[in-house]
């Protein structure tokens, strides 16, 4: 025996299939914190043009005039991963000598590592004429 449906059990379950989903894109009260609240003012960048009255023929030259004004600049970037490529030294389980890690010893997923291939790899990395393992890094003008 089959039931006989009623058209109004079939109006409230169109109702029901219908407008109830349609509720969840009723704007709502934002109850949110702002997360750029939370972010930290940053100062204005100066504008260092006037600064630079002659021509600076290379990236060492630049370099060297931003060193005139901010002495420590070179020691803070000479100190990083960015700079090095490496880590600090690290005792691994296992091993009785500390390892020195990073880009520059790494099998990587962009290049697989920079030993076959340093000028391609250096192009874009911190280190004016860096082609080779015999880049000076002490030197902070590069």
């Amino acid at each position: 025996m089959t039931a006989k449906r009623s058209p109004l059990a079939l109006l409230i379950l169109l109702f029901i299939a219908l407008f109830i989903p349609l509720l969840s894109f009723i704007p709502r009260s934002d109850d949110k914190q702002d997360a750029w609240a939370y972010v930290p003012e940053r100062l204005p960048h100066t504008d260092h043009s006037s600064l630079m009255t002659e021509p600076l023929s290379s990236g060492q030259d630049v370099t060297k005039k931003c060193l005139e004004c901010h002495e420590d600049a070179a020691g803070q970037v000479m100190q990083s991963a960015h700079w090095t490529w490496t880590s600090p030294p690290v005792l691994l389980p296992g091993r009785t000598q500390s390892l020195v890690l990073g880009k520059k010893n790494a099998v990587n997923n962009f290049c697989i590592g920079i030993q076959s291939n340093w000028p391609a790899c250096t192009s874009c990395h911190a280190g004016y004429g860096w082609v080779d393992a015999t880049f000076d890094f002490s030197i902070s003008e590069n």
